[in-house]
This record gives C-alpha cells, sequence and structure tokens, in this order.
C-alpha cells in the first residue's frame, strides 16, 4: 500500500514538472524575435526590445504593423545596438508603452515620425559624440520638459546647439565617452557636387528656402526645384531654414570628385540622401 501512494505521489510530481516545463521550457521561447532583413534582427528580453545588425531598420508604412505590434505588452525599453545607421518612418509610432530608448553611436539618422506619439519616454540616452539627424516629427507630441537626454561624456554642448535636441531641457552627460567620436575637418583633394532637389507641393509654390552647407548661405531653393553646390569637406552639415526656424539638417560625408543627390520632402520636412537604385525610380 505504501509503494502505491509512494508511485502515486512521484507520478502527481511529475505531471506538475512536465505542465510547468511545458509553460516555462522547450514549448514557450524565451526570446522572442525575428528578422526585419536578411542584415538585421529584432528581440524581446528582459521587457526591452533589441535591434540588432547592420544598415537602416526599414520604414513602417501607414497603416502597417511593426513585426513586434503584437508584443507591444511585454516590453517598455528599446535598445538600438551598434551597427544599425538608422530607423525608418513610423517604426514605433504611437507605442506609448515605451518609456526608455537607448541610441547606439552608429546611428545617423532617426527619419520621421520614427518615435512620434511616445509619449510615456522618460529617458532618452544618446551614445554618438554627433547628434543623430531628426526633424520635429520624430518625438512629436513629446513632453521634452518630462524627459531625460543622457549624452556621452563632454558633448553636451554639441547637443544643445542642434536646433531639435536641445528641446530636450534636461540634457545631462554619462560618465561614458561616446561610441563615436568628432573628429577633425578632413579635406578633399576632388571637391564633391551636392545635387539638392526641393519636391514639389501638391498646392501651391511656397516661399524659396535659405540653405546652408558648413554655415555658409548658399543660393535659396525654391519649390521643385534643384540647386548644386560644391563641397572640399569629408564631413559635411546642411540644414534648410525658412525665416527663423530650421525645417531640416542632414549630415552625411561627401564622396572623392563624386556626386551626391539630396532630396527635400516639403511633406515631410525631411532630407534624404538618394541612392541609384531610387533616383532610376
Amino acid at each position: 500500500m505504501k509503494n502505491r501512494n509512494l508511485f502515486a505521489a512521484m507520478a502527481f510530481i511529475i505531471l506538475i514538472f512536465m505542465s510547468v516545463h511545458s509553460l516555462y521550457g522547450q514549448d514557450t521561447p524565451e526570446q522572442i524575435g525575428g528578422e526585419l532583413t536578411p542584415e538585421i534582427a529584432w528581440y524581446i528580453k528582459d521587457n526591452t526590445l533589441y535591434l540588432s545588425g547592420n544598415g537602416v531598420v526599414p520604414t513602417t508604412m501607414f497603416g502597417a504593423r511593426s513585426a513586434w505590434s503584437n508584443y507591444r505588452t511585454l516590453f517598455n525599453s528599446v535598445v538600438i545596438e551598434d551597427g544599425i545607421t538608422g530607423i525608418g518612418q513610423n517604426v514605433f509610432a504611437g507605442y506609448k508603452n515605451i518609456n526608455s530608448l537607448i541610441i547606439a553611436g552608429s546611428i545617423k539618422d532617426l527619419a520621421p515620425n520614427s518615435f512620434n506619439t511616445c509619449t510615456k519616454l522618460s529617458v532618452v540616452e544618446v551614445k554618438s559624440a554627433i547628434p543623430p539627424d531628426i526633424n520635429s516629427t520624430v518625438f512629436y507630441k513629446l513632453k521634452f520638459k518630462n524627459v531625460k537626454l543622457i549624452v556621452p561624456a563632454g558633448t553636451k554642448a554639441v547637443y544643445e546647439a542642434d536646433p531639435f535636441w536641445r528641446k530636450f531641457v534636461a540634457i545631462v552627460e554619462s560618465n561614458q565617452p561616446p561610441d563615436v567620436q568628432l573628429t577633425s575637418v578632413e579635406t578633399l583633394t576632388e571637391p564633391c557636387n551636392i545635387h539638392l532637389k526641393r519636391t514639389a507641393q501638391f498646392v501651391g509654390g511656397g516661399s524659396a528656402i535659405r540653405v546652408f552647407l558648413n554655415g555658409v548661405e548658399q543660393e535659396k531653393i525654391g519649390n521643385g526645384k534643384t540647386i548644386t553646390m560644391q563641397t572640399d569637406r569629408l564631413q559635411n552639415e546642411l540644414y534648410l531654414q525658412w525665416g527663423k526656424t530650421v525645417l531640416s539638417i542632414r549630415r552625411f560625408d561627401a564622396i572623392q570628385g563624386g556626386d551626391i543627390r539630396i532630396e527635400y520632402s516639403n511633406f515631410l520636412g525631411y532630407m534624404k540622401i538618394m541612392d541609384d537604385q531610387e533616383e532610376e525610380e
């Protein structure tokens, strides 16, 4: 009788173990994620969504759902790891569950609306000495006075000088050096041509916009027009201004003796460097 009771008790314990194992073991993945592109992956771990790999996280089209949409309750932080160079449009638009964001030093650009309506953000950390290019729609509806912006040691003044990043009221330096350092100005032996195109509005022409390349004012650009400039610098900063309002900033490396085509969208308030494939389309 004792042996029968012992056997029943052992069977009950094994059944409980198998149920727990089914819930928390091999049948339930420890990590949720997948591929966005052959070069970029995402995964959720410890209440954090990670983006890793190389290249630009592709745009989420209006009306489409991001790959992690069904799992938004499982994370409240986002970490963009080193190797990711840009975030496409609308990627995290409407994610009110996010309260912290870490941006690797490899990030050069956050596209329009990429963190639109992420109103619960309380901490944003950027690891580059060079502020990533953003515009007024990236953190649309964010109450900047309630958010701490953490930047690398020795770079606070650089972020305070940026017309978009300086909207963050509390900018503090970390104890860590930047992932990407500021470099001295390098000169090209052959100048690079920069072709800036302003896309036409659907209705009306609009005023001409002032163009500044490396702080020097260039020819104004009208609606639907293209202007050509030259630079003999490797690192460049191009920004557009209407009156006293800066509309868009683009930082980029020039090509020795080459041509760079940049398109400014009136609708998005955004400058995009065009590649050969996009130009052909």
